[in-house]
């Protein structure tokens, strides 16, 4: 066993709820295949070595309850039948009842649009818990990619200024439905002007803007949408500073052949 996989099982054995709403940016994942990604060249390639490639970001492996080593994309998909590190009580906000999930399997059976955990205090833990389940669902079904336009280092200080602005911190509702229907704003750092960065790894960032905090990690690339191209994943935490707000959201991107990045999906 590596010394990475050594300190990702000892890492997880101090990571148990309630720790998780304090540490739910630090990367907890760990896999054979993390290196892959920064030794690629940037380009056009043929042949990948492998369908597809995590990161030390994908937090799944270390919210279970028992160590399991995840080295294959088949290895990921056992994951989904394996215990959380602790059950949360979940509701459904437009229907009445109670369940209890513990596993990404249950909570896939009961997955919808308006789930959240019935405790106010768990809700972080619901949403790292679930993102991670998401994130293992796409890795684990990714399509072998023939080419790619993703550079090396995906993670830098001025990436928001690239990316879209669907990544930008907005908590009003009506606000964002301005934001979505301005054609003048097109990527993240024309809502969220960037005071501060500050790299964690090669895989992760604080960005600071105005009142707001936003930790961007990459978790995953691979072919997740089936044309070919490879794709990556991308997690991003938002918070803002003295408030309670907090949130959870996956992102699924590309880079076009002119360079451009180009939203996928959001999950």
């Amino acid at each position: 066993m590596t010394k990475s996989k050594i300190m990702c099982f000892l890492d997880k054995e101090i990571f148990r709820f309630p720790l998780v709403l304090l540490v739910s940016g630090l990367a907890l994942g760990c896999s054979a295949a993390n290196d892959g990604i920064s030794d690629r060249e940037d380009g056009e390639y043929s042949t990948p070595t492998l369908t597809a490639q995590w990161t030390d970001a994908f937090a799944l492996p270390g919210l279970l309850a028992d160590d399991v080593m995840t080295v294959s994309q088949q290895d990921i998909q056992t994951l989904f039948t394996k215990k959380w590190y602790a059950s949360i009580d979940v509701k459904n906000t437009l229907k009445q009842g109670i369940s209890t999930l513990s596993s990404c399997e249950m909570y896939f059976n009961n997955k919808t649009s308006d789930l959240r955990a019935i405790r106010d205090n768990e809700q972080s833990a619901f949403l790292e818990l679930t993102s991670a389940c998401e994130a293992g669902r796409l890795i684990s079904n990714a399509a072998p990619s023939s080419k790619t336009y993703l550079p090396k280092q995906i993670i830098s200080n001025d990436i928001a200024s690239q990316l879209p602005k669907n990544l930008a911190l907005v908590t009003s509702k009506s606000e964002w439905k301005s934001v979505m229907t301005n054609a003048s704003k097109q990527y993240w750092a024309d809502i969220n002007t960037i005071v501060e960065f500050e790299r964690l790894s090669d895989y992760q960032a604080v960005y600071l803007s105005d009142g707001g905090k936003q930790v961007l990690s990459e978790i995953a690339r691979g072919d997740f949408d089936s044309d070919g191209y490879e794709d990556v994943l991308l997690k991003i935490e938002d918070s803002l500073e003295g408030g309670s707000y907090s949130n959870i959201r996956l992102f699924g991107l590309t880079i076009t052949v002119e360079g451009k990045w180009r939203l996928l999906a959001q999950y």
